[in-house]
């Protein structure tokens, strides 16, 4: 496919040059991780159609630009070339409240000699790690709605035959709303449905990772996102994490000292398994010889109650987090099992927590022999693909236009404007909360998008606590 010939600019934001479309005007540094820098920047009307049913994207011209530099540079690591070629493809075929969606990706201006590339990314407020970490008031219905929402969309996710494999509170991202979308699908993997996984261990934030890759086990299910959430659902319970360890090790230690397997349940597992957790629990922990809590391990401690650990969940949300940390993951709930549980009985509808219509394929991955040529090239391909679908968006919006005289497109932002909060949202979680959010972002600049910096700290005071909310049947 032929490429388009869009217009382009360079605009320096915190002196650094983003090369991007005339229809995007960056203006703010909002970001900035290990693979990119992320700046805030307004769109054109013609690009930012009207959300679909069911899709709830702002439709206030705002968007998040993540740029990736030399990813396709003669000496670019492969490894992250495919990690964003991943991401892409994987986004542009999910379509899901609770995903966060890629608005577009950019045609570079050189198809030949280009090494940077640029995303646009719906925009979000901030991330659940600086909630956590804020004082901002967390009822226990914020708490519910929270974790319907990630569960929610890790039944899509793993209906579509992907692990996320890095779910952690920096790639939940949150808006005013309360409304929560699973960003940076970088490590993400397509699996068979049918079989378990062989593939590397070293993946997902050590404290959010799974007892059995952190014995390095290469077979894996999505059970290992289910035990991320069950660690997300306890430090949002307990505003602080729930297994906090030095090394693997050492967070195979906290986990078995403090959630340690029953006889029952040892005897019911692979003898690979009990073999790792005898060894584990022989050796020294990597932390400092001087922690008490960190000597020498000569056999399993007592058991640590749940409730211990999360003194202030309800009996429903307790039993639901012991299903989510099931040592054993065959035994772990799945997100579709979770979303039934009874905790979230006021939120579950199966109806309104669609499936993906198909599982998402990457042939490039199993292509071991593809260069950073081939790879660049698959890249042209995927962003002429999306000029195509934004071209066609502004053409519609044009005639759109000339046949209303511009009065139907105002009408059609009004009416969104006006339409009632997010079902399911909780009740108070509206204007307060988004008076929290935009006095927090005057204050320090910092706003959370798809790639950015894990923020310290979080909005101040108590404000946004809400009363019960109900899912709305639709």
């Amino acid at each position: 496919m032929a490429a388009p010939a869009p217009r382009k600019h360079t605009v320096t934001v915190g002196s650094l040059p983003f090369e991007v479309d005339t229809c995007y005007t960056p203006y703010k540094l909002i970001g900035q991780g290990a693979y990119g820098l992320v700046c805030a920047a307004h769109s054109h009307p013609s690009v930012n159609p009207p959300p679909s049913d069911g899709e709830d994207e702002r439709d206030d011209g705002e968007v998040a630009i993540k740029k990736i530099s030399s990813i396709f540079a003669p000496n670019a690591n492969l490894i992250e070339a495919k990690r964003t070629l991943r991401e892409i493809c994987l986004l542009r075929h999910m379509r899901h409240e609770n995903v966060l969606p890629i608005r577009d990706v950019l045609v570079p201006s050189d198809p030949l000699a280009f090494s940077d590339v640029y995303l646009v990314f719906e925009k979000m407020d901030l991330d659940m790690h600086r909630v956590i970490q804020s004082s901002q008031l967390l009822s226990a219905d914020h708490v519910r709605f929270f974790v319907y929402q990630l569960l929610r969309g890790l039944k899509y996710i793993h209906s579509a035959g992907v692990i996320h494999r890095d779910l952690k509170p920096g790639n939940l991202l949150l808006n005013a709303n309360c409304g929560l979308k699973i960003s940076d699908f970088g490590l993400a993997r397509t699996v068979d449905a049918d079989a378990e996984a062989r593939l590397t261990t070293y993946v997902v934030t050590r404290w959010y990772r799974a007892p059995e890759l952190l014995m390095l086990e290469s077979s894996y299910t999505a059970a290992v996102d289910m035990w991320s959430a069950g660690c997300i659902f306890a430090e949002l319970l307990r505003r602080a994490p729930l297994f906090k360890g030095g090394s693997s090790l050492d967070q195979l230690q906290l986990i078995l000292s403090k959630l340690p397997p029953s006889k029952a349940e040892r005897d019911g597992f692979d003898p690979r398994l009990v073999s790792a957790i005898d060894t584990a629990l022989k050796m020294r922990p990597l932390r400092g010889a001087d922690d008490a809590d960190n000597a020498l391990l000569k056999q399993p401690p007592p058991a640590q109650p749940l409730r211990a650990l999360v003194p202030t969940a309800s009996e429903p949300a307790l039993d639901l987090l012991a299903q989510l940390l099931k040592f054993d993951p065959r035994k772990r709930c799945t997100a579709q099992q979770a979303l039934s549980h009874p905790y979230l009985a006021d939120l579950h509808e199966e109806a309104a927590e669609p499936s993906a219509p198909e599982p998402v394929s990457l042939d490039f991955e199993a292509d071991t022999s593809l260069d950073w040529k081939q790879l660049r090239s698959l890249y042209c391909q995927i962003a002429a693909e999306s000029c195509v679908v934004r071209e066609a968006r502004v053409h519609a919006y044009e005639r759109q236009q000339r046949e209303s005289g511009g009065g139907t497109r105002a009408a059609a932002d009004h009416t969104r404007r006006e339409r009632p909060e997010p079902n399911g949202a909780p009740a108070s979680a509206s204007a307060p909360q988004r008076a929290v959010v935009a006095e927090d972002r005057r204050r320090d600049g910092e706003t959370r998008a798809d790639g950015g910096r894990e923020a310290e700290g979080g909005p101040d005071g108590e404000h946004g606590a809400p009363g019960p909310a109900k899912r709305a049947r639709s």
